[in-house]
């Protein structure tokens, strides 16, 4: 099954690494105070983008991948991630759905 890794912007200027099936519905989880410990400590502010994996293990290792990443590389991540030609068919899919 098709699983996101994903970037929100967080309180303090910090950026959170997750996965999802469904990236928008569980930054929705975020901000309600659901999820992971990191997010309930500094909210989040933004999803910033995404990439997609063919399985969840392909992302669950990408995401740790991503995640020992020194911050300035994250952040490059990041930015190339909301320009990713599949998160903004995402986008546009669930903004017309």
């Amino acid at each position: 099954m098709k699983t996101w890794v994903y970037f929100l912007l967080c309180e303090n200027d910090t950026l959170y690494t997750g996965t999802a099936i469904d990236p928008l519905r569980r930054f929705n989880a975020h901000c309600a105070g659901r999820g992971a410990r990191f997010t309930k400590m500094r909210k989040p502010i933004r999803l910033l983008g995404a990439f997609v994996f063919e399985s969840r293990g392909e992302a669950l290792s990408n995401e740790y991948r991503f995640k020992r990443l020194p911050v300035p590389e994250k952040r490059r991540l990041a930015a190339l991630a909301a320009e990713d030609p599949a998160w903004l068919a995402y986008l546009m899919e669930h903004e017309t759905g």
